[in-house]
């Protein structure tokens, strides 16, 4: 197709007319978006959990038998369902074994358990604890024991022999075992010889008595013994009753000489202390008045307890077992240091520095301590 000279014309000016009408157009830049790259993790494989050759044994000829053909595996694959179902039963019967053999230990333990309850209980039914009279301590003793013929008749000595009926006022003397907490439970007793043995070990905050004491009695003679750390009451028994004072004299020195390695004669005489066994604590005294605790005080000088410097007096019971050490350190001057128990704490008390140290105490506190013979 040829195009004429006007028509070339009028598309030339058609064109202009379009160039001049069209703007061109300023499109803003995108910004460039980084592609967020995809965090890449390995797999971990958990280790699993350890199999008994039985089952490892399954496992290879299980996969020996996906590993053949297919003509092959129906009765492979039967003979491994069988054999796994076998594993299983007896793994089960196994468990169960040990769950039973479990119940029947347990079943053991309950039952010896209540056997053993049954035992104490029994035991405290027979028994009756014998019971202070007039609100001091006394020696927790089996008093009488159930029998075919029943318990005893309130009133009877353990011979079963009639007790003496208690006076209106009953008054021991104050040399009694009454006074001494032995046989306060006896009437119309008197003291024909008393001993009193001292063990220590300081290092070991060891100290301990051993009380030994003759006594006559309404229905006969008695060897009563009180042993026990040094503060506390400790433990009591009573032997006897015999009809001699000889005999009961004997039991009293046969266990002197146990006791002490020490004849008998030496409580008067000569005694030789031996190590590993009681020391002679001398010749017992009057205890002294201690003034409701204010024979004996202690220094403070660290504000404990908010207490201010200066003295303090003891309670009445801690004055009261310190007197009888010193007294038993002026006896006996082996005994300079002693260890006293009161209460939870232990005291170790230095007669020739007069000082007291908390040895239960973590800090092991010390102070002064003194005889106050001026108190009125």
């Amino acid at each position: 197709m040829v195009l004429s000279t006007e028509t070339l014309a009028q598309l030339k000016s058609r064109q202009r007319q379009v160039a001049s009408h069209w703007q061109p157009v300023d499109f803003p830049l995108a910004k460039h978006v980084p592609r967020r790259r995809k965090k890449v993790t390995q797999n971990v494989i958990k280790p699993e959990k350890p199999k008994s050759s039985a089952q490892r044994h399954f496992n290879h000829q299980k996969q020996a038998v996906k590993g053949k053909a297919a003509g092959t595996g129906g009765p492979k694959k039967a003979a491994l369902v069988a054999k796994s179902k076998r594993i299983n039963t007896a793994q089960q019967r196994k468990g169960a074994i040990v769950k039973k053999r479990s119940e029947s230990t347990n079943k053991r333990g309950i039952k010896a358990t209540t056997a053993r309850a049954a035992k104490d209980k029994e035991s405290k039914a027979n028994a009756t604890i014998r019971q202070p009279r007039g609100g001091a301590p006394g020696p927790r003793e089996v008093r009488q024991k159930a029998s075919k013929e029943g318990p005893k008749k309130p009133g009877t000595w353990r011979n079963g022999t009639q007790a003496p009926k208690p006076s209106a006022v009953p008054s021991p003397p104050a040399s009694t075992a009454a006074a001494d907490a032995i046989a306060c439970d006896l009437r119309n007793v008197v003291v024909l010889r008393h001993v009193r043995l001292v063990q220590r070990d300081i290092e070991l905050n060891m100290d301990k008595y051993y009380v030994l004491q003759l006594l006559r009695a309404a229905d006969g003679f008695y060897v009563a013994t009180r042993w026990g750390r040094t503060g506390t009451a400790g433990q009591a028994k009573l032997w006897g009753p015999v009809s001699t004072e000889t005999e009961a004299s004997a039991e009293l020195d046969a266990r002197f000489r146990e006791k002490t390695g020490n004849e008998a004669a030496a409580i008067d005489g000569v005694f030789v202390p031996r190590a590993g066994k009681y020391d002679l604590a001398g010749a017992p005294g009057s205890r002294a008045d201690v003034r409701g605790g204010r024979l004996w005080q202690y220094w403070v000088d660290d504000g404990v307890d908010g207490k201010r410097v200066g003295w303090y007096d003891y309670t009445a019971a801690a004055a009261a077992e310190v007197e009888a050490v010193w007294s038993e350190w002026r006896a006996n001057n082996r005994l300079d240091v002693r260890c006293v128990q009161s209460g939870y704490f232990a005291y170790r008390i230095d007669f020739n520095t007069m000082t007291q140290t908390n040895v239960t105490h973590p800090a092991r506190t010390q102070r002064r301590i003194r005889r106050n013979v001026e108190t009125a």
